[in-house]
C-alpha cells in the first residue's frame, strides 16, 4: 500500500515526508484492550508480520517517533 502511494507521489514530482510511529508491541496491546471495539489479537499478529519499517531512500525526509517519544 506505501509502495502505491510513494508510486503516485514520484509521478507527480511531489516532495515526500514520512512519519513513521513506532509503538512497542505492548503499548499496542493495551492501547486495543482500552478501545471501545478492539481489534482481534490475531489480526494485529498478522499486520505486526507484514509491517516494514520505511527505508531512508522511499522519501525525502523520514521521521521516526517511538514509544519514548509519545511519553
Amino acid at each position: 500500500m506505501r509502495e502505491h502511494a510513494l508510486g503516485l507521489c514520484a509521478a507527480y514530482n511531489a516532495r515526500v515526508r514520512i512519519v513513521y510511529v513506532e509503538a512497542s508491541e505492548e503499548r499496542l496491546f493495551a492501547q486495543n484492550r482500552a478501545r471501545d471495539f478492539g481489534v482481534p489479537p490475531v489480526v494485529i499478529h498478522k499486520l505486526l508480520s507484514r509491517w516494514e519499517v520505511p527505508d531512508l531512500t522511499e522519501a525525502h525526509r523520514v521521521e521516526l517517533i517511538t514509544d519514548q517519544s509519545l511519553d
